[in-house]
């Protein structure tokens, strides 16, 4: 099995910072569209919203959806924190049957200190 490695030093590589969307750009450049000489990881985006995503990973796989929601939202943390969870399926970007973790128990994600 082959593995790609993506690097923040990467030529053209998307930069990572406390900003809305960052953390849903930089996995649309890693997973779903290449950057550079990085060919993507084989995921797709069926869905996208306003500073939120959903990915689903390739065939071959367990074929769920993943929703990156980085709108600033999370209290306290202005923009350098996104939230993810994971749906068995999904209708559209807010919409998704079976939810991992339960939606009571929050999966936040720190891109940023700053």
């Amino acid at each position: 099995m082959a593995f790609t490695i993506y690097k923040n030093t990467d030529g053209s590589a998307p930069t990572l910072s406390g900003t809305v969307d960052s953390y849903c750009a930089l996995l649309r450049a890693c997973l779903v569209n290449g950057y550079g000489a990085k060919t993507a990881a084989g995921w797709t985006a069926p869905f996208d919203g306003t500073n939120k995503t959903v990915f689903r990973n390739g065939t071959g796989s367990s074929q769920r959806y993943y929703r990156v929601l980085d709108d600033g939202s999370v209290p306290t943390a202005a923009a350098r924190e996104a939230t993810i969870y994971g749906y068995e399926s999904m209708s559209d970007v807010d919409t998704g049957v079976n939810p991992f973790p339960a939606l009571a128990t929050t999966s936040i994600v720190r891109k940023s200190t700053t």
